[in-house]
């Protein structure tokens, strides 16, 4: 094997993007809490660690887990390539819009943020569907993921800080459908 095999197959880019993330975002949202360094976004510092770590860590690690999981379930080819670029780029568009929120209207932020969800279950949802697989409904629970992460926006956008913390509980609660759902 030679060459650059990131986007060779689909369990790849998200999980090493996963892993930089949590390197990255720990330390400092650590800086934040402990010392008031400036973490370069706009938000509430803890509505913004746990935002990412949702929707940063987790979501780039379930994206991964279904860009793997949905060819063994169904006997299809995993996607490879352009695709997987295309998703990594969306996630880390994502991250660098909220990172830099305060340098953007609100509404860039939302859209960018908002598209790597709905992107995954486009990429997923032919394999699962053409096979009438098992697993289809969990482009459900994939869909209704991305709905906290609307309300979480909305909320953030309405100044309503405790409706943005319910809507990352509730997405906590979709993540462990996810895992303890999915074969």
């Amino acid at each position: 094997m030679t060459g650059f095999r990131l986007f060779a197959y689909g369990s790849r880019p998200h999980f090493v993007a996963a892993g930089l993330a949590a390197v990255l975002l720990i330390p400092i949202w650590a800086a934040s809490f402990a010392l008031g360094t400036p973490i370069g976004s706009d938000w509430p510092p803890t509505l913004w660690h746990s935002h990412e770590m949702m929707f940063g860590f987790i979501a780039a690690a379930i994206a991964d887990f279904l860009l793997t999981a949905v060819p063994n379930w169904t006997g299809r080819r995993g996607l490879a390539g352009r695709p997987l670029v295309i998703l990594l780029v969306l996630w880390l568009a994502g991250r660098l819009l909220i990172g830099t929120s305060g340098l953007w209207p609100g509404v860039l932020v939302a859209l960018g943020d908002l598209a790597f969800l709905p992107a995954v279950a486009v990429l997923i949802a032919p394999s699962l569907l053409r096979e009438g697989n098992r697993n289809t409904p969990l482009l459900g629970v994939l869909a209704l993921l991305w709905g906290t992460d609307v309300v979480f926006h909305w909320a953030l956008a309405t100044g309503d800080a405790p409706i943005a913390g319910r809507a990352l509980l509730v997405a906590i609660d979709l993540a462990l459908v996810l895992v303890t759902v999915a074969p």
